[in-house]
């Protein structure tokens, strides 16, 4: 899997988590965590259609001020799978 740190934002907000993906094989997830030690939350999509679609996490996930998110995609797990993504967005909604 892959991961991508997120640095810290500088106000509290709300984050949507979007992107395309395309399944390979058993497909995979992409999601955001935000990295508070007292409410760790995360949100997320499931890349699950073998042609490029368009991906929106079903919820928003909060981010305190001064804390780091983390975007990781994974795709398998007991079983080899491949997905493809673009274009990923992190989008603050406040």
């Amino acid at each position: 899997h892959v991961v991508v740190k997120i640095p810290e934002q500088k106000t509290d907000g709300h984050y949507q988590l979007k992107g395309w993906g395309r399944d390979l094989e058993i497909g995979g997830m992409v999601e955001l965590h935000n990295n508070w030690p007292e409410r760790g939350e995360s949100i997320h999509f499931s890349v699950s259609d073998s042609v490029w679609s368009f991906y929106t996490a079903d919820s928003l996930l909060f981010c305190p001020a001064g804390q780091p998110m983390t975007l990781m995609m994974a795709s398998g797990g007991y079983a080899p799978s491949a997905m493809l993504v673009d274009q990923i967005e992190i989008v603050k909604i406040d």
